[in-house]
């Protein structure tokens, strides 16, 4: 018996097996096949609204792809489609070839989002330009640090960074060197739209200014004037772990 299929179905039906790997004229011809059973050339190219060469050549294509076979019914030459199942012969298959050649693309792979990018600075100049990309940050930023030589040298270089941070919503979260100047900062967080958390200079002497946002960290060391921008999802990811375990841990 028949069954009548409303297009809207055939139509989803045709659409996943391109998804699949089949072209859009392999569908068309796979499935018309399927309803008619066994068919001749004209069958399907009329049933697959396809012209009789394209059709010649499609069903050249299935039957290398084993979905479709021919028979030979006295003078007649005949088309019988291989079942459903054959599909999931067809993509375990390719599966498995996937499998065997993955490890050497992986080895292969020189691809921007499989290896850190990293931008280096150098001079004044140079780790003022690496402290301002976090201005691009998409979410709160993360630092680590703040000797007072980096802190005298932004306020010298970008007097209105934190207006700038403030003008585009970027929050920050920082844990700093108990000093004078970061005392002062602490003092006016809330207008600066910032968090302190001050630490002991003399037991943890940080000797360079790091930053995480989006997927980039920073590190500057304004004693040596240099600056490294290392943008890696799975490095931001682990220190920002890093900095949320020490924030949790350190007092108000």
């Amino acid at each position: 018996m028949v069954v009548l299929l409303p297009t809207y179905i055939i139509m989803n039906i045709e659409k996943t097996l391109q998804e699949l790997g089949l072209s859009d004229k392999e569908s068309k011809t796979y499935l018309s096949a399927l309803s008619l059973g066994k068919a001749t050339i004209s069958d399907l190219a009329r049933k697959s609204a396809l012209n009789r060469s394209t059709t010649y050549t499609i069903i050249d294509t299935l039957r290398d792809k084993g979905l479709l076979t021919t028979v030979i019914q006295g003078r007649k030459r005949l088309y019988v489609p291989a079942e459903p199942e054959r599909l999931q012969d067809i993509i375990e298959r390719k599966n498995e070839l996937l499998g065997a050649i993955l490890p050497r693309l992986k080895g292969m792979s020189n691809l921007p989002s499989q290896k850190p990018q990293v931008s280096f600075y150098e001079g004044e100049e140079g780790i003022v330009k690496a402290f301002l990309f976090d201005l691009n940050a998409k979410g709160e930023i993360l630092a680590l640090g703040g000797e007072n030589t980096f802190h005298e040298i932004i306020k010298r270089k970008v007097p209105d960074y934190v207006e700038q941070r403030i003008k585009r919503k970027i929050f920050i979260r920082i844990i700093a060197p108990d000093t004078e100047i970061m005392h002062q900062e602490k003092a006016n967080q809330q207008k600066s739209f910032a968090i302190f958390k001050l630490i002991p200079r003399e037991k943890f002497p940080l000797g360079a200014f790091i930053e995480i946002y989006n997927d980039s960290v920073a590190i500057i060391s304004a004693e040596k004037k240099i600056a490294l921008i290392i943008e890696n999802r799975d490095i931001a990811e682990t220190l920002r772990l890093f900095f949320n375990l020490t924030w949790d841990l350190l007092p108000d």
